[in-house]
């Protein structure tokens, strides 16, 4: 509910009351769960870091170049069918802590990508650090996008 919620408000705020009535829910329903639109928003941020590996299908058992290409469209294909989303998660108020909705999105991505190119990069610190650089500047285009 709150994902499509995200979808129709096009980047507006939404409050809890907002999702309640989406839901057809009290507000207290929505409290008693959730302990704030931040908390909303990373329950969010982590169903979609739970589908990071239903996006990134193609791992070492097909050829490197149609591999990254088929990655790489599936990444944009996935940010733009939920533009408003993905947006909004990035956007959360938090802290930029381990818990933050961006954070958890941007783990589950690079351990992904990490997982499909495994015949290829090896996990190491300069990996990681190489892979959350491109992770971040992907971050920068799709919200110029």
């Amino acid at each position: 509910m709150t994902r499509s919620l995200l979808q129709e408000r096009s980047g507006a705020p939404i409050s809890t009351a907002d999702v309640a009535e989406a839901a057809a829910v009290t507000r207290a329903l929505v409290h008693r769960y959730f302990h704030g639109i931040d908390e909303l928003r990373l329950a969010v941020a982590a169903d979609m870091a739970g589908r990071a590996g239903s996006v990134l299908t193609v791992g070492p058992e097909t050829p490197v170049q149609e591999r990254v290409r088929h990655n790489v469209n599936a990444f944009l294909d996935g940010i733009e069918a939920s533009r408003e989303v993905w947006l909004s998660t990035m956007e959360s108020e938090r802290p930029r802590t381990a818990d933050h909705p961006a954070e958890i999105l941007r783990r589950a991505m690079l351990q992904r990508m990490l997982d499909n190119n495994a015949d290829l990069v090896e996990d190491t610190p300069w990996a990681r650090l190489c892979l959350l650089a491109y992770i971040g500047s992907s971050d920068a285009i799709c919200r110029q996008w």
